[in-house]
């Protein structure tokens, strides 16, 4: 299987955007000065979102973008959410020191990942059981079925994983389209797996050529996500630890996009 394109790696950050500014300086004009740092095109519609930006880490440049939400940010790449977070990380250390104030507590981060791939072939043949229940719904249609996505979810109706085929794609280029509610790397483990139920002979192997990938993305832009790196892309000592927190699955919660 073969990655075209990261699509999507968002990072949502929730916290109180207050407790950047607790002594209430006025901030009227950080929204232009925040645009220039990143080099960010404005939203005609939104004065808190920021589009087309450019986030530098560790001598590459990132395209970024950015909403500032009353409960929190989102930051969207398309290279990975180690990536997002560590602009986050960079934003709120750059507010904090504007603003003669702090780093907010983090309550929790969410995560979406969305990737597009080439697979050498469909989802036929991964379950016997499904491909009988295939054969029966083909019956009854009258023309050939097949296993056309692998969706997951959790009791409280959020959808986890998803691997299906890409609409308005021919059957025979085998795209895909594949979503997550964690962060890219593990996103690609998931993938790993997919990968070894399509591919028979990478069953047995222990070849990951999907995660591999990315990590090895990951260390050329000399990072390894945001767990084992300084706070931000500046290199300022401040441990995000105390931010850091569990992940959680991406909530229902409406994001812009």
């Amino acid at each position: 299987m073969r990655l075209a394109k990261i699509q999507l790696a968002r990072a949502i950050w929730l916290f109180d955007p207050q407790e950047i500014n607790p002594r209430g300086f006025s901030a009227s004009l950080l929204d232009d000065k925040l645009a220039n740092r990143y080099g960010f095109k404005r939203d005609s519609a939104s004065r808190h979102k920021f589009l087309d930006g450019t986030f530098v880490f560790d001598g590459s440049n990132f395209d970024i973008g950015l909403e500032v939400h009353n409960d929190g940010m989102v930051a969207d790449s398309r290279h990975s959410t180690s990536i997002s977070d560590l602009f986050i990380m960079d934003v709120l250390t750059w507010l904090s020191q504007e603003l003669k104030g702090q780093i907010p507590r983090i309550r929790k981060r969410i995560y979406k990942s969305e990737a597009i791939l080439y697979a050498s072939r469909g989802l036929s043949g991964v379950s016997p059981a499904l491909d009988r229940l295939a054969a029966l719904v083909a019956s009854v249609a009258g023309e050939p079925q097949e296993l056309s996505a692998v969706v997951f979810g959790s009791s409280n109706s959020a959808v986890t994983f998803t691997f299906e085929r890409k609409v308005n794609e021919p059957l025979e280029d085998n795209v895909f389209y594949s979503s997550a509610s964690v962060p890219t790397e593990q996103h690609f483990q998931l993938l790993d797996a997919i990968e070894k139920m399509i591919e028979p002979e990478l069953r047995n192997s222990d070849a990951s050529t999907i995660s591999r990938e990315l990590r090895s993305d990951l260390n050329n832009s000399g990072q390894d996500g945001i767990r084992s790196g300084p706070a931000d892309a500046a290199g300022n000592a401040r441990d995000i630890a105390e931010a850091d927190r569990p992940v959680e699955a991406l909530s229902d919660r409406p994001t812009k996009t």
